[in-house]
């Protein structure tokens, strides 16, 4: 047999072979091996068998127990043994009643120990109380109070009793501060100061640094310094941030989600990193000659072209590589992000982030050739993401007529309306015409939903820009967006009336075109990890708005991952060059001269 892992024997009796011989097969065959040998007991209880009845080998119960229990534990297996009555033995219980035991036996251990704890911590208390009642009697000395004398006052402090009655006189006549002379003067200004003339200063600056100022001694007026606090250095190189995204997807727009983790929020945009001064090479001074201050500075720093400018580069090798491992991981996120938006009912109508809305299905003649692919999809957006979301849905299809799966409106979802919302969706048959401004008039007549989401093939009956009128009037004071789904249309027109609709009403425009292509292209960049190269794998030309706002953040990524390669390669090449430059003048005269232009 194949890889077999347990072999389970029910019987109840003992096999005919000796007890040693089946014990030594069972083990040699169980040894080296991830297999188990288990033997379960059934025997009913007879008082009397004829000796006519008796078999070959004959055993009773207690003989066949012991019997099977020593080849199950040479097979590294468990035995069992039940009756008419119930369980006689096993090894599972056997097991668990040792453990429980051992359990009882540490707690009691543990409420002795807690106990010995109480008794001795009432012995000592009891010892406390004792102890401060005999002191109490012992200690009964009168306790004289103690006259304390004022202190003599320093010349610090004579000052400063001077300047406060110097204010409080300055209320009745104005009068000025008297200050030291600045040649004799040794004392902090602080005493000296007019502090209703003067100005508040900021308190910023003072919560950097703290300090405290003394006198050296009595006679002189030399002042020194303790500081107790030191502002804190703050590094000039900018560190590559690690960015945090959640682990599970959020239930969001695209554009919500990019800014929250787009490329500019997590600080991963390379050319913030890139902010040395433009090198202009041509640039003429005030005497109309060639300055060679910037050609000076192209000596120390190596140049790149960005955003089509020629920069000093001021960034290492090892920063440049620690932002291009967080942005491959960064890349890595969002193609996560657009494979989710690609996968089950997404892929379709695209994800619903509204907690209560209205679908529209478009069951008009054309779409005849793509109902059966229809109603699966619409089965898989009821469970996956209406059931799963708890999402209040009501279901309206509309050709030359209008049907509503509910009249009250939206209903809450739970196993029984999703069962009748699919039953209702498979009933669906396409002919007819495209009403969509009337089926968008019987929405907007619902009560408390969120949002309306359009299915269709094609354009209305109507005209494009009487519906486009129509709609703005109706939703000018609800304000409810209308996100439109292109569903199997290759029609231009019709597309970009749906696009505008949904622009129009602060929608979104969802279209799935290319998914084919954009699954291989996201299988190479997860599971070969072939996000190196700008152009290979390349995404389809995305047109619906979810997928297109991530894929461009992708193709974003991608641009700077390969503009940072090529500024480390320029870094190296400029490091290779300048060693090579100073092995040359090594081996010259030691001759100082410096390219470096004279300042006065």
């Amino acid at each position: 047999m194949g890889s077999v892992q347990g072999i389970y024997l029910l019987t109840s009796g003992i096999l005919n072979q000796e007890e040693n011989i089946a014990a030594s097969f069972i083990s040699e065959t169980c040894v080296g091996k991830e297999l188990n040998f288990h033997a379960v007991l059934f025997n009913i209880d007879v008082t009397h068998i004829p000796d006519e009845h008796l078999p070959s080998r004959y055993a009773d119960s207690e003989q066949a127990a012991c019997y099977l229990r020593n080849l199950t534990h040479e097979g590294n297996g468990r035995f069992h043994w039940f009756n008419e009555k119930g369980i006689v033995e096993s090894d599972d219980i056997y097991l668990l009643s040792q453990e429980m035991e051992q359990a009882i036996k540490y707690s009691k251990i543990c409420s002795d120990l807690v106990q010995g704890v109480r008794d001795r911590d009432d012995e000592r208390k009891e010892q406390f109380m004792l102890e401060d009642g005999n002191a109490k009697e012992e200690h009964t000395e009168i306790i004289t109070p103690f006259e304390i004398t004022e202190p003599r006052h320093t010349q610090l402090t004579l000052a400063r009793l001077n300047l406060r009655n110097a204010e409080a006189t300055a209320k009745t006549r104005p009068s000025t501060a008297w200050k030291v002379s600045r040649r004799k003067a040794g004392l902090p200004e602080e005493p000296y100061k007019d502090i209703a003339a003067t100005p508040q200063r900021s308190t910023k600056s003072a919560k950097k640094v703290q300090k405290q100022q003394f006198y050296i001694d009595q006679r002189s007026n030399n002042v020194g310094t303790v500081y107790h606090q030191f502002p804190k250095s703050k590094s000039v190189r900018k560190q590559v941030p690690e960015p945090i995204f959640p682990q599970k997807e959020e239930r969001i727009t695209s554009k919500q989600w990019i800014r929250k983790y787009g490329l500019n929020k997590i600080k991963l945009n390379l050319h913030k990193y890139l902010h040395g001064p433009i090198c202009r090479h041509d640039k003429i001074n005030a005497k109309g000659k060639k300055s060679v201050t910037s050609r000076w500075f192209c000596s120390l720093f190596p140049s790149a072209v960005i955003d089509g400018s020629i920069r000093h580069v001021d960034m290492k090798s090892s920063e440049l590589e620690q932002y291009e491992m967080e942005v491959m991981r960064t890349i890595n996120r969002y193609t996560t992000r657009l494979q989710w938006l690609l996968s089950g009912s997404r892929r379709v109508f695209g994800s619903i982030v509204e907690s209560n809305v209205v679908i529209l299905i478009d069951t008009s003649g054309s779409m005849i050739d793509y109902m059966e692919e229809l109603k699966r999809e619409l089965t898989l957006l009821i469970w996956q993401q209406l059931r799963e979301h708890d999402i209040k849905f009501n279901l309206i299809s509309f050709s030359n007529e209008i049907k509503c799966w509910q009249d009250d409106g939206t209903v809450q979802p739970n196993d029984l309306s999703c069962h009748d919302a699919v039953q209702w969706a498979s009933s669906l048959i396409a002919h007819g015409g495209t009403a969509t401004l009337e089926a968008l008039q019987y929405a907007f007549s619902m009560k408390d939903i969120e949002a309306i989401y359009l299915l269709s093939d094609g354009k209305p009956d109507t005209s494009c820009k009487l519906t486009l009128e129509q709609v703005k009037i109706m939703n000018d004071k609800k304000k409810i967006p209308i996100h439109c789904v292109s569903f199997k249309c290759e029609n231009n027109s019709a597309n970009e009336f749906l696009r505008k609709l949904a622009s129009a009403t602060g929608g979104r425009y969802h279209r799935c075109h290319g998914e084919d292509d954009a699954q291989l292209a996201i299988h190479r960049m997860l599971d070969e990890n072939q996000c190196s190269d700008h152009d290979d794998p390349n995404f389809p030309a995305f047109t619906g708005d979810d997928v297109r706002i991530v894929g461009k953040e992708i193709d974003k990524a991608r641009k700077y991952l390969t503009q940072s390669r090529e500024i480390r390669q320029v870094i190296s090449d400029y490091q290779a060059g300048k060693q090579t430059t100073d092995e040359g003048k090594s081996g010259k005269d030691d001759k100082r001269v410096s390219n470096r232009p004279f300042y006065p």
